[in-house]
């Protein structure tokens, strides 16, 4: 099934296109329900599910537990750092078992960074951004904000973003409702 989704996709000339960091290499993965874990085990927490064939950016991979299909087996897992966490590479449209050109992670620091921007949010988070001018808005203190914790790599970036996004889709001016009758915080950064 793998060699017959690689051979579609080049016979029919497809590209995908991303705003891809420039130590990222993209993949495509196939298959539906395919879990993103916070490591490259089984027993890892899953920290998300891809519900359709995907595009990846993977910064590097690394070995982990043995996963088998139909396709074949790999212990080879891929890093990504946009969903925060890996993607076992038996799911990833190619012939091996690894992934080829890519890093194991691990082999030095991985690169400093720039800032975020809303192309960046946006490739990495797309629906789930429903206001993009509140995360317009919000992103100077939101990039200041992660050089003074020294949030500078893309893994660090690429946990906090999730988290941020997780809580209150990056917009600034929601609100939710404690525990306790009557009050309210503001979810998002505090910057």
């Amino acid at each position: 099934m793998r060699r017959l989704l690689i051979a579609l996709v080049a016979g029919l000339g497809l590209a995908f296109a991303a705003v891809v960091p420039a130590y990222a290499t993209v993949f495509q993965t196939y298959g539906s329900g395919v879990n993103v874990r916070a490591d490259a085990y089984l027993s890892s927490a899953v920290v998300g599910t891809l519900s359709g064939p995907t595009s990846i950016d993977v910064d590097c991979q690394k070995q982990g537990d043995l996963v088998s299909n139909s396709d074949g087996t790999s212990s080879w897992w891929a890093h990504v750092p946009a969903l925060g966490g890996y993607v076992t590479v038996v799911y990833v449209a190619i012939p091996q078992d690894q992934l080829p050109g890519v890093p194991i992670c691990g082999d030095g620091p991985p690169p400093e960074t720039g800032d975020i921007t809303l192309a960046d949010v946006q490739a990495m988070f797309g629906s789930r951004i429903v206001n993009p001018s509140i995360v317009q808005t919000g992103l100077p203190s939101l990039n200041q904000a992660m050089r003074d914790a020294n949030i500078n790599t893309p893994y660090r970036k690429a946990a906090f973003l999730a988290t941020l996004v997780h809580e209150s889709r990056l917009e600034y001016n929601i609100r939710e409702r404690s525990a306790t009758p009557g009050c309210t915080a503001a979810a998002g950064t505090s910057s």
